[in-house]
């Protein structure tokens, strides 16, 4: 071999050379690659090819009333499945069985089997039915014990045992995959305290899918059960009483702590149609009266009448009235060259202030807002708590009690002294939740603005009602006054069976007059607010709404109903007596030169 031959050969040896070391240096760097800075994901994604995560709903705390009666639960639902074995197809023993539980079930027989085929080839699951009742629940364990192919799985579903009963209150859940949460009410507002802990498990399965173990990874946390201040029983009462087909609401409240017993809005809602999917068409028909609408506090309504106990504070605080003044009413009265009338064409006659207040009288308050300056008015109706929210759990309209700044602000506009004198009667721009009204006609009762609360873990708060103890006395006897003589004269017939009843009344205008007969959605609103003491029983505060119902007496009749029907539960009940305090009593009556005013 030659010296050049040699040279040539060397060369190619070291090309070769090179290479080898160039193609050895790239596996190398492949293999570094994918076993160690992608073992980890590639480890994670072989486990996943045996491995399956699932997620462990946790039981919901339940809601119970303030004797533990529970009021949304959790119910067991069982759901029935074909599990496949295997096989490459149904036998003939799989359509027996298969036509077993059709008929169980009463369902019309599988006329394709082309998914079960499948199922039963790669060992899948296909659902049969959901939600199998007891009987046949009770069935299938009995005809298939130890059945491979039929498997039945149970998990659990929010229940509402009295459906619509405080429904606003309570709330509804809607469901997410397999997990749940609270939309409004108290599911909402303590979702966290009710939903608990979610836990894991981890199923190791083969390559076609059969199950071949199961580990706990994570245990679940039931959520925690909460005590609202509800009284189940007086709540059914109230939906009792309640006319159906009447929107509006009734509230029932302890004026001393705050506590809520009875929450009605109507109209209401089932929450049990939430636990399942809806269709458009069933959520846009219980759209058409607004059901989901709290009328006990996000809704802000006209006053009307309830508002002249504000008008009337006002006079007596700042000295425009006596509580001995006299009036004389005729009908109506005039105001720069305009007719105010009252609620009785003809008149009531000569009458005092506190008959005035009994009959409704608009006269005097006509005469007071002739007087009286508009922000003086506002400003004790913000004394008594209207204007602001109350300071519950739930979301609240903060109604309206406007002044002369808000005119000129919104209305861009004076105001005129005129609309004083339809504010003194609660109608113009005056607006209230019926929670605001219930907070205000407790304080009448209690002399304190109490927080209303339902939760019975909440703690009582109260601010002091601003006015003098003499005008609350002056309250409480126009308003016994309303029951024994005046607009709420329903109400009379239990007092002689161990009640003492303050109401007030009211008819709210929510057009002009000249529209009432265009149909009813013009009509007024009633009210009837009241402070009530059965026997030796704690006092409380009722608030009755109805929504465009005119001047039909709707409420007071609500009430005579439901006090009926309280007399007799509180009867059967074992006394739990409260001792009043002082400030509860009902002062004396005025001296004796009033009374030789009649009716």
């Amino acid at each position: 071999m030659n010296k050049s031959a040699a040279t040539s050969f060397d060369l190619k040896i070291y090309i070769y050379g090179i290479a080898m070391i160039f193609a050895c240096s790239i596996l190398v760097g492949r293999l570094f690659h994918l076993q160690v800075r992608l073992g980890n994901a590639f480890a994670t994604k072989s486990k996943r090819n045996f491995t399956r995560y699932e997620q462990t709903i946790s039981l919901r705390g339940n809601i119970l009333d303030c004797s533990g009666t529970i009021l949304a639960t959790n119910r067991p639902v069982t759901d029935l499945y074909w599990q496949g074995t295997g096989a490459k197809r149904l036998t003939s023993e799989h359509l027996v069985q298969l036509t077993q539980l059709t008929q169980i079930l009463g369902i019309p027989p599988f006329e394709n089997y082309d998914e079960l085929n499948r199922t039963e080839r790669y060992l899948r699951k296909t659902p049969l039915a959901t939600d199998i009742s007891f009987e046949q629940l009770s069935k299938i364990v009995e005809l298939f014990p130890d059945e491979s192919n039929v498997k039945l799985v149970t998990h659990f579903k929010r229940f509402y045992p009295y459906q619509s009963m405080a429904s606003h209150i309570l709330g509804y859940i809607a469901y997410i995959d397999k997990s749940c949460e609270g939309k409004i009410g108290i599911e909402k507002i303590f979702e966290e305290i009710l939903r608990g802990k979610e836990g894991s498990i981890m199923r190791i399965i083969n390559s076609i899918g059969a199950h071949l173990a199961e580990y706990e990874i994570e245990k679940t946390l039931q959520g925690k059960h909460i005590s609202t201040t509800l009284d189940l029983s007086l709540q059914k009462l109230a939906e009792e009483v309640f006319p159906p087909g009447i929107s509006g609401c009734f509230i029932l409240m302890d004026p001393a702590t705050g506590a809520l017993k009875v929450c009605l809005s109507r109209p209401s809602f089932d929450p049990n149609i939430f636990t399942a999917p809806i269709s458009c068409a069933t959520w846009d028909a219980l759209q058409e009266h607004q059901p989901f609408l709290n009328r006990i506090s996000s809704a802000a309504y006209p006053i009307g009448s309830t508002f002249k106990l504000i008008t009337v504070s006002a006079a007596l605080e700042t000295g425009i009235i006596e509580q001995h003044s006299a009036w004389n009413c005729l009908g109506s009265t005039t105001f720069a060259g305009r007719k105010y009338h009252c609620v009785r064409k003809e008149g009531h006659g000569l009458l005092t202030t506190k008959l005035a207040m009994a009959h409704s009288c608009n006269i005097p308050f006509f005469e007071i807002g002739k007087k009286i300056d508009m922000d003086v008015i506002t400003n004790y109706a913000n004394i008594f708590g209207l204007g602001r929210i109350t300071g519950s759990l739930f979301p609240e309209a903060t109604g309206l009690v406007p002044s002369r700044a808000w005119k000129r602000k919104v209305k861009h506009e004076r105001w005129w002294t005129g609309e004083t004198l339809s504010a003194m009667i609660g109608q113009t721009f005056l607006l209230a939740t019926p929670l605001q009204i219930t907070r205000m006609v407790a304080a009448i009762q209690t002399g304190f603005l109490v927080t209303p609360r339902i939760m019975e873990s909440t703690p009582i708060m109260c601010e002091p009602l601003k006015i003098k103890l003499e005008t609350r006395h002056f309250l409480q006897k126009s308003m016994h006054a309303s029951v024994t003589k005046g607009t709420a004269r329903w109400l009379d017939r239990l007092h002689n069976k161990d009640f003492i009843i303050h109401a007030k009344t009211s008819t709210a205008q929510t057009s002009s007059l000249d529209k009432l007969k265009d149909g009813a959605e013009f009509l007024e609103h009633s009210w009837l607010a009241s402070n009530f003491t059965y026997k030796n029983h704690p006092p409380l505060t009722m608030v009755i709404l109805t929504e465009k119902t005119g001047r039909t007496g709707i409420p007071p009749r609500i009430a005579y109903n439901f006090l009926k029907g309280y007399k007799t539960i509180m009867d059967t009940k074992k006394p739990d007596p409260l001792p009043e305090p002082k400030e509860l009593e009902i002062a004396e009556e005025i001296p004796a030169q009033e009374e030789f005013l009649q009716d």
